[in-house]
């Protein structure tokens, strides 16, 4: 058996047929040349391969797949010819695999549906890129006509789709991909092809006539209009005018290959003798050692494999800001901007006199990040767990029976089942799960009788509360005893804890139970500033951040923001799952009714301008930030009215009545209380806004006013900007003047155009952020993580590193925050 080997040599391999256009050199071929290697090593599978049409055109891959896979070259003209469809069913007769693996999507149109339907083979897509491919290629309306055919597909067809960065999976979620369905493998490269090499550097250099010490820019990619090469060349342009030393080695194109925007930028070049463009090659390996800096300028990638592949060659890399490339790059090079040539210049200038002054250790760093996150071995190995799986389990989550998920048995732990964001969320999480089979209880940490609101809402909806009544460090250490008492008695295979003291209590528990269930926790914070949080808060976020690579089996993130900044703060990293809040838009929705309703038990004209905000009054909301931004509004509207609502959000708190009575009608404001009838409040208002300053992870509060046909303004807290989108506006925190400005500018605009922003604002919410999401994506990952008992859960095995955040160390210049990020 092979020192590779993780199968025994007697076990079954499931027998898979990888599927696609062509075998050329890219990205996702080479991909599947080094799955395809690494399988033959560990025994995972039994692989086959089949292209449309080969040609057997120079420089392709087949020769190096036939060495290690049973290769056919099916000779028709697209995956949509009857030609194709006869003989890709007659090779399925023939191979007879269990699982049809389809690298692209036409391929997983047609031949997934092939295998699936007509031949009962386990089908898998893979998600490679941010979009659909060729869009040049296709009339804006076929384009999109695609784009729906390829989104109702993939809840037809894939039992389970395979991305390689979950920024590529959310932008695939946002045209139809269930997103139940997708797990994350990192892509993988061979770190013993790909090395440290000064012997090739000298080398190669050699023979383009190029000095030892001069500086080597490098770039590897085809000729495509996404890969922007015109950028490269505008780049290389502004670094030959600065340097006569400076060199540029590019791979995988020919001058007379390229489009016409990069054949341009290229006829532009100074000093074209110092462009070395030595075409497509097989073997990049003995030619990346020889750069001194790797420049991809992108303006569209997923988790490009040519970045990992200059670092396993000790190449730092210098890259445009796209997709999960941060995450590859890490702080061993810079991103920047798209389409800024001049940018990327001063980067890559940058980054090679930091190159300069590096030594032989700075390279081995470099190396070692691709080693650690990056290695084949790892992609390989959970490529085939998912095959092994899918030929011996039930394919479809949503199509597992009651009897699969009864015996699993859920505790929710939480702080309190107080009227809270993340108590309401557990609320309508646990009701949509248990009817989709899953047992779950429900505990609170402080006494029912304090905080305990919710609790008859559970009991309602068949959901057990307990309370472990913990008010004071006694009661505190009793608590932590009888929860570990209540997990040997009722031996739950998941706890999933709520808020950061859950967490701990949680953790402390298990261990002291004996009986190591799988822990998941929830996040609902960003940051957590001295201000709005409390000492012990902070304190406990710390030791969180210590044990998350030891104790949970994933750490769920609600927000991109709040993932973000956890990873800069510290946490494990290869745990997170980003699962985005969701919203039942069957609750929250427009209602002329109850809009003139409540407007009549608050004496607001009907055709009042009416803003609101819903929140508890703590300084996060920055309720003064509200009420000074409203006085400005009264000053240009003055009909307008405000409605403020939430615990202590009354005139009976000193601070927001005075700051309600300095706005010039300060009968306008209305500050209601609490109410627990949101669905009712929000239909009323013509404009939401969220004046927070920080905390924020996933405000609920947008997506419900949202799904009610109510445009928003909020701060730039969380992920406010990706909820909103283009249907309302964002400002920057603390700036009355900007909220207030934003407000009046969407207040004033015509009657029609106000009305297709109601109308784009829940058409948005139903789109990207509905409970239904929310609740099969918490399924998907409970499913998977019982079906792998004491494996570790497909998404995210490899321990992929942080998402790279904005600083000094990994950006080159400072971003402004996305407002529409791929989600």
């Amino acid at each position: 058996m092979s020192a590779y080997s993780q199968y025994p040599e007697s076990a079954i391999k499931p027998k898979v047929l990888h599927i696609l256009a062509d075998v050329m050199p890219g990205g996702m071929e080479t991909l599947l040349l080094n799955l395809v290697r690494q399988s033959n090593l560990s025994g995972g599978c039994e692989n086959v391969i089949a292209v449309v049409q080969m040609a057997d055109e120079e420089g392709s891959l087949r020769s190096s797949l036939e060495k290690v896979a049973a290769f056919h070259d099916l000779k028709s003209d697209s995956f949509f010819s009857f030609d194709f469809i006869r003989k890709f069913r007659v090779l399925l007769r023939e191979v007879k695999p269990d699982v049809v693996h389809c690298w692209s999507h036409d391929s997983g149109v047609v031949a997934g549906a092939i295998g699936r339907y007509l031949h009962h083979a386990k089908v898998t897509w893979a998600i490679h890129s941010l979009d659909l491919p060729s869009r040049g290629s296709y009339t804006w309306l076929r384009f999109n006509v695609l784009k729906i055919l390829v989104g109702a597909a993939s809840r037809l067809v894939p039992h389970r789709i395979i991305s390689c960065s979950d920024t590529a999976t959310y932008s695939h979620v946002d045209f139809g991909y269930p997103l139940e369905r997708c797990l994350t493998i990192d892509n993988g490269i061979d770190t013993d092809r790909y090395k440290i090499n000064p012997e090739t550097r000298l080398r190669v250099r050699n023979q383009l006539g190029i000095s030892e010490n001069a500086p080597v820019v490098g770039y590897l990619g085809r000729s495509h209009p996404v890969k922007r090469i015109e950028d490269f060349f505008a780049a290389a342009s502004i670094l030959m005018e600065k340097s006569s030393e400076m060199h540029f080695i590019a791979l995988g194109f020919l001058p007379g290959g390229l489009y016409p925007e990069a054949k341009s930028a290229y006829d532009r070049l100074p000093d074209p003798s110092r462009m070395h463009i030595l075409g497509r090659l097989c073997d990049p390996e003995n030619f990346i050692p020889a750069f001194d800096v790797t420049a991809l300028t992108s303006e569209s990638e997923a988790l490009p494999m040519v970045l990992m592949e200059s670092l396993a060659c000790g190449v730092s890399c210098v890259s445009t800001q796209v997709g999960s490339v941060s995450r590859v790059v890490g702080p061993h090079g810079k991103c920047v901007p798209p389409m800024r040539p001049d940018l990327m210049a001063d980067a890559l200038l940058a980054e090679l006199h930091a190159v300069d002054q590096s030594s032989v250790s700075s390279a081995l760093d470099i190396r070692r990040r691709c080693v650690d996150y990056f290695s084949i071995i790892t992609a390989e190995r959970n490529y085939s767990d998912c095959f092994r799986q899918l030929a011996n389990l039930n394919p479809v989550p949503d199509q597992i029976k009651t009897a699969t998920t009864k015996d699993t048995q859920i505790i929710h732990l939480v702080n309190d089942v107080g009227y809270g964001g993340a108590q309401v969320l557990l609320k309508r999480l646990s009701i949509g799960l248990k009817e989709k089979g899953f047992e779950q209880c429900v505990v609170s940490v402080l006494p029912l009788e304090n905080i305990g609101k919710l609790a008859p809402e559970f009991e309602r909806a068949g959901i057990s509360v307990f309370s472990l009544d913990m008010e004071g460090p006694l009661s505190g250490f009793r608590g932590v005893i009888k929860f570990a008492a209540m997990i040997r008695e009722k031996r739950p295979e998941l706890i999933q804890t709520w808020l950061f003291h859950s967490a701990l209590i949680g953790e402390i528990a298990a261990l002291l139970s004996m009986r190591n269930p799988k822990t998941l926790w929830s996040i609902h914070h960003t940051r957590l500033g001295k201000e709005s949080s409390k000492f012990g808060t902070r304190v406990v976020h710390r030791i969180l951040a210590w044990i998350s690579p030891v104790r949970p089996r994933k750490i769920i993130y609600c927000s991109k923001a709040g993932l973000d900044l956890h990873h800069e703060c510290g946490f494990d990293s290869s745990k997170s799952e980003l699962i985005f809040n969701g919203t039942d838009t069957s609750v929250y929705r427009p209602d002329p009714a109850v809009k003139a309703g409540l407007r009549k038990e608050l004496g607001i004209p009907a055709d009042a301008p009416l803003i609101g905000m819903a929140g508890r009054y703590h300084p996060q909301k920055d309720f003064p930030n509200l009420l000074r931004a409203f006085a400005i509004v009264q000053q240009a509207i003055p009909g307008a009215h405000l409605l403020a609502c939430g615990p202590e959000v009354s005139r009976d708190t000193a601070a927001l009545r005075e700051l309600a009575d300095a706005c010039p009608l300060p009968s306008q404001v209305h500050l209601i209380g609490p109410r627990r009838d949101m669905a009712s409040i929000y239909p009323a208002l013509t404009l939401g806004v969220l004046s927070s300053c920080e905390g924020e992870a996933f405000p609920l509060v947008l997506g419900e006013a949202m799904a009610c046909e109510v445009p928003c303004v909020a701060t730039d807290v969380g992920d406010s900007a990706l909820i909103i989108g283009d249907t309302g506006k964002v400002v920057l925190p603390r700036d009355p003047a900007a909220l207030a400005a934003a407000m009046i500018e969407l207040l004033k605009l015509p009657g029609d155009e106000f009305e297709e922003l109601c109308k784009a604002a829940r058409a948005r919410v139903n789109r990207k952020f509905t409970l239904k999401t929310y609740v099969s994506a918490h399924a998907s990952l409970y499913i998977r993580l019982s079906e792998l008992q004491d494996v570790d859960g497909l998404r995210h095995k490899n321990r992929p590193p942080p998402v790279a955040p904005v600083a000094a160390s990994q950006v080159f210049i400072p971003q402004t925050k996305a407002k529409e990020p791929a989600a």
